[in-house]
Formats: structure tokens, sequence, C-alpha cells
């Protein structure tokens, strides 16, 4: 798992870090979305938090 962190550590800092702040680690790779499959509720409001949009396959996709 990519962006899995513990439930004591999880303020969205972590996530915001690594979505938000630092993108272009990922852009620059060439890597230009990233899918997600929410597997509980609490996943699924983080994904939205992290900007992650609702896909008709059940998938969260964020575009980079």
């Amino acid at each position: 798992m990519l962006d899995f962190v513990p439930p004591a550590y999880r303020d969205f800092k972590i996530g915001s870090f690594l979505w938000n702040d630092h993108r272009s680690f990922f852009t620059e790779l060439g890597i230009q979305k990233v899918d997600a499959r929410p597997g509980s509720d609490e996943h699924q409001q983080y994904l939205v938090k992290m900007g992650f949009k609702p896909q008709a396959d059940g998938t969260y996709r964020k575009l980079l």
C-alpha cells in the first residue's frame, strides 16, 4: 500500500504532504493519475479529503 497510515497518525498531514505538496514526485516519473479502491467508509472519506474523485467503477481517482 502506498499511502497507509496507522490510526494514531491519521491527521491528514502525511496525505497532504504526499498527494498535494509533493505531487511532482509522481509527475516527474510520468504518473498522471492515481486510482484507489476504498476498503471502508473511513478510507473513502480520506480519499475525498485528499482530492480523489469517485469513478463509475467504484474506484477513486486523483489527477496529478
